[in-house]
């Protein structure tokens, strides 16, 4: 059980990080929001765009200081909470309706996350012998393989499931940032997991904006999200020797079905609501 001080640091940090971060995807989206809505684009609205970039980016630095504190499989399920700041954020500042299903996304979310925390164990700090660069490589390129097949496949037949794949392909790329990230406390490594780090965050960047180029967003999002938690979560017991017990794995899991239901079934819910307005409640 959670007993650690310094675990219990990392899980503060870690929760403004990804707090951070999708706090500045709703800024954005607001920003996104007024510039559409004002012609000529005023500075204000850009302002507000600009804001949400800048918190998009600090949370990459944020989440390097949590993950000194703890291990990345108690830090990575955080991301859910961020999404429960999101829906909040939409719902005071974007004046969008939370619907049922996001109300059952943040409880799972919420008990996921209370499980994947409170029962971690915690852990001294990382050294070069708990360091598999040979699982590191052979996970990266057998995830990298499978994923350039699909979207090759998918866009062969117009992108479909393109979101997903390309969100899933992200969030491996954010998995496997955040794991660099950790590496990078390793003396010996310290450089190269710093420079790996730098690389995963381009190509999460890259990955992603490809991703709503192709796709609705709220596809990319779900899967990115999803794939960001279990890959990180699952990877890093592989390559840092991290440990997990199965109260764990069965947050992850909550968690999991906690994004699900606040993107993808979500967005179902709020089409059929859409729809009978439109046809008149019928």
């Amino acid at each position: 059980m959670m007993s650690d001080g310094r675990l219990f640091i990392g899980i503060l940090i870690g929760v403004l990080s990804y707090s951070c971060l999708y706090l500045g995807k709703g800024i954005q989206k607001l920003g996104i929001n007024r510039i559409q809505e004002v012609k000529p684009v005023r500075k204000k609205a850009s302002g507000i765009w600009l804001i949400g970039t800048v918190l998009t980016v600090i949370p990459m630095f944020i989440q390097w200081v949590a993950l000194i504190f703890a291990p990345v499989n108690v830090i990575a399920p955080l991301e859910g909470l961020g999404l429960i700041v999101l829906v909040l954020f939409s719902y005071f500042a974007l004046k969008e309706k939370i619907t049922t299903m996001e109300i059952a996304g943040i409880a799972c979310v919420v008990i996921g996350t209370f499980l994947t925390a409170f029962f971690s164990r915690p852990q001294q700090g990382l050294s070069i012998s708990q360091f598999n660069l040979k699982n590191f490589i052979f996970i990266l390129v057998a995830l990298l393989l499978v994923e350039a097949v699909a979207i090759t496949v998918s866009a062969k037949k117009g992108y479909r499931y393109g979101g997903f794949l390309l969100g899933f392909t992200a969030g491996t790329m954010m998995a496997f940032q955040s794991i660099s990230k950790r590496i990078s406390v390793i003396g010996e490594v310290r450089i190269t997991g710093i420079v790996l780090t730098l690389v995963f965050a381009l190509l999460t960047l890259v990955i992603t904006q490809i991703g709503f180029a192709k796709a609705k967003a709220n596809q990319v999002v779900s899967s990115f999200t999803s794939a960001s938690i279990l890959v990180a979560s699952i990877a890093s017991i592989f390559i840092l020797s991290e440990s997990m017990i199965s109260l764990q794995y069965l947050g992850i899991g909550i968690i999991l079905l906690g994004v699900l239901f606040l993107t993808v079934l979500n967005l179902k819910d709020k089409n059929k609501n859409v729809n009978k307005e439109t046809n008149g409640g019928k």
